[in-house]
C-alpha cells in the first residue's frame, strides 16, 4: 500500500514539475497556451496508467506465491501426520525402540516447526479467521504429540501398544487432519 501511495505522490510531483518546465522554457505557441494543471493531469494519467497495473499485478503475484507456499506446507503437515500414524500402527505389536521413538519425535518436531513458520507470513496470516485456523492446527498437533509421547503414551521400551491407546490416538490424528482441511479451505478462499 505504501508503494502505491509513493508512486501516486511521485507522479503528481513529477507531473507538476514537468508542466512548469515545459510551459516556462518552451518557445512553441501551442505549449504556451497549455494550462499547467491540464498538462499535469495528462502526465499524471499517463504515469498512473503505466505504474498502477504493474504494482497491483506484483502485489497479487506475491500473495499468490505466499498462498501456494502455505498450501504446500499444509500438504507437508498432512503427510507427516500420516507418517506418524502409520508408524504407530506398524509398530503396535513390537513397540518402539529408542531409534524409532526418536524418529517419531523428529516428525512431531517438524510438524511443530511448520506451524511456527505459518506465523511468519504476516500478509496472509493477518486475517483473524485464518489466524484462528492456524492456532487450531497448532493446538491439534500439540495435543496429538503430548498424547502420543506423553505420560500415558508410547515409550521407547519395545512394549506392544495397547488397542485402547491406538483408538484414542486415532481420534487425535483425525482431529489434526480435520483442522488441516479447514485451514486448506480458508487458504484456497483467499
Amino acid at each position: 500500500m505504501l508503494n502505491l501511495i509513493g508512486i501516486v505522490i511521485g507522479a503528481i510531483v513529477l507531473a507538476v514539475f514537468a508542466a512548469f518546465l515545459l510551459v516556462s522554457h518552451a518557445d512553441f505557441a501551442i505549449v504556451k497556451r497549455l494550462d499547467v494543471v491540464a498538462f499535469a493531469q495528462l502526465f499524471l494519467v499517463g504515469v498512473l496508467t503505466i505504474s498502477l497495473p504493474l504494482v497491483i499485478t506484483k502485489r497479487l503475484d506475491d500473495k499468490k506465491d505466499e498462498k501456494d507456499f502455505l498450501l504446500g506446507e499444509c500438504s507437508e503437515l498432512e503427510t507427516l501426520a500420516k507418517l506418524i500414524n502409520d508408524s504407530i500402527f506398524e509398530n503396535k505389536a513390537t513397540g518402539f525402540c529408542q531409534v524409532k521413538f526418536g524418529v517419531l519425535n523428529s516428525k512431531f518436531r517438524r510438524c511443530r516447526q511448520i506451524c511456527a513458520n505459518y506465523r511468519g507470513h504476516k500478509s496472509l496470516v493477518s486475517t483473524k479467521e485464518l489466524s484462528r485456523e492456524i492456532d487450531a492446527v497448532h493446538d491439534a498437533i500439540n495435543k496429538y504429540w503430548r498424547y502420543v509421547t506423553g505420560v500415558d503414551g508410547i515409550k521407547s521400551d519395545e512394549q506392544p501398544i495397547a488397542l485402547s491407546f491406538l483408538r484414542r490416538q486415532e481420534i487425535r490424528y483425525q482431529k489434526v487432519l480435520g483442522t488441516l482441511r479447514q485451514l486448506r479451505v480458508k487458504l484456497i478462499r483467499l
